[in-house]
């Protein structure tokens, strides 16, 4: 959770897949991230992959939002891969 288009309330960064299950149970790798930008009233609007900037593959194991130059931007933390950052748009 961070505010990323700075209106005071908390955005949402989805991101996943689980690579790690036993082959019988196939893996969990379909996501590529979502954002979803609270509308002030306790719903969330999924900002597409376009839109947004967000698209990342792999098995996310963690998400750091910071601020550049007043930019969101993400910091993502890759398992067996080195971390990705991504520039939000908004």
């Amino acid at each position: 959770c961070t505010d990323l288009n700075q209106d005071g309330f908390q955005d949402l960064i989805l991101a996943g897949n689980d690579e790690g299950f036993l082959p019988q149970f196939s893996k969990l790798d379909a996501s590529f991230g979502h954002v979803l930008l609270n509308d002030r009233n306790g719903n969330f609007n999924k900002i597409s992959s376009a839109a947004s900037g967000f698209f990342v593959k792999g098995d996310v194991k963690h998400i750091t939002p910071y601020r550049l130059d007043d930019a969101p931007h993400l910091i993502v933390g890759l398992n067996d891969d080195v971390a990705k950052i991504f520039k939000v748009l908004h």
